[in-house]
């Protein structure tokens, strides 16, 4: 494939489960020094996901630079776009897992070729003291690993440097899904520890401004509020090596002249596009426009069932029935909305409409 021809295929990416990951990306999406440059309007705040106020953008960070036990698949969807599959679960630093006959305990396998960045390998003792860590220091990372029924570092068993065991209180379908997320990442718990002070036990002021992972990138420079830069790791075993050796993310916060740098080729990657910008960009049949659905959102009008007339269900039914669907799609997304109207039976929670979120 020809760079230029990647560039007609993914030059813009818009919605949030689009693939963030960078190992995916082929080396002709790499511009000249095999080097990607990426613009996007929103910049992170933090290298820490664990840590409090730490925003969305910072999400792509964690999955390129650690590594967690296991991962979602991927799945290409009709336009060609990938997306995360999340009714498929692949090894990543757990070369294999079982589960016991209860459901109530899942034991890991750590794969001898997860190396940390410095050369020492992961170990059960590092993933015990990152999980320990999501749910000790409160915010959304505990409510997360809640999720999957983590919720005490008790249940978090180093069975010898190799093995790692979870036990739960009853079966769950959600724990291993649950692991496949950004916030059970893995730490250099040895490098980490050795920055902590008794008034920050869980080193959060250090990976705040220092990564300490395994992963397929390495975070090289950060100038917050203006660009980060990922290199990529030459000795990442746990699969295809990336494509693409740097990717230079700019924050840009003028839509518009994101658009301009991308239709220039300036930029290589424009992520998070407007649902204007992105129709326009396929009406000119110069870039094609890439994205995917969110599986877990909705969008939904709720009426508060405390305030007359929105306790009466003839009144939210009627609501549901009058309201133009097509047209909010249509205005809201331009055109790139697929809705999929569901009004639920009696209207018992004052939800009853979800179309999915526009592309």
């Amino acid at each position: 494939m020809r760079r230029r021809d990647f560039l007609k295929t993914i030059g813009v990416a818009s919605g949030a489960s689009v693939i963030p990951f960078l190992r995916y990306l082929p080396a002709e999406a790499a511009g000249r020094y095999d080097t990607l440059v990426v613009v996007s309007g929103h910049g992170i705040n933090s290298l820490d996901l664990h840590r409090k106020g730490t925003n969305r953008p910072s999400y792509q960070v964690t999955v390129n630079i650690y590594d967690r036990l296991v991962r979602f698949g991927v799945k290409q969807l009709e336009d060609g776009s990938l997306a995360y599959d999340s009714t498929k679960i692949e090894p990543e630093v757990a070369e294999s897992w079982t589960i016991s006959d209860d459901g109530k305990s899942l034991t890991f396998k750590i794969n001898p070729k997860a190396k940390f960045w410095d050369g020492s390998p992961v170990t059960a003792h590092d993933v015990k003291w990152s999980f320990d860590r999501a749910v000790s220091l409160g915010g959304f990372p505990a409510v997360q690993m809640k999720a999957g029924s983590m919720t005490k570092p008790e249940q978090f068993v180093v069975v010898d440097d190799m093995t790692f065991r979870i036990d739960i209180p009853k079966a769950s379908k959600l724990t291993l899904p649950d692991l496949a997320v950004p916030i059970p990442f893995i730490i250099n718990s040895k490098v980490a520890k050795a920055k902590a002070t008794d008034g920050d036990p869980w080193a959060t002021e250090y990976l705040h401004k220092n990564p300490a992972g395994s992963g397929a990138y390495k975070l090289v420079r950060w100038d917050p509020g203006q660009q980060f830069v990922y290199l990529r790791n030459e000795d990442w075993a746990l699969g295809p090596k990336p494509g693409v050796q740097r990717v230079i993310v700019r924050e840009v916060p003028s839509a518009a002249t994101r658009r301009a740098l991308t239709e220039r080729g300036d930029a290589d990657l424009y992520m998070n596009v407007s649902a204007k910008d992105a129709k326009e960009f396929m009406e000119a049949d110069k870039l094609t426009v890439s994205g995917a659905p969110i599986d877990n959102c909705m969008h939904v009008l709720a009426l508060n069932l405390k305030h007359k007339p929105f306790d009466n269900v003839k009144v939210r039914q009627a609501i549901a029935y009058a309201l133009p669907y097509k047209e909010i799609l249509s205005a809201a997304a331009y055109g790139r909305g697929k809705g999929h109207v569901r009004r639920q039976g009696h209207c018992a929670h004052g939800y009853f409409v979800a179309p999915a979120v526009p592309l």
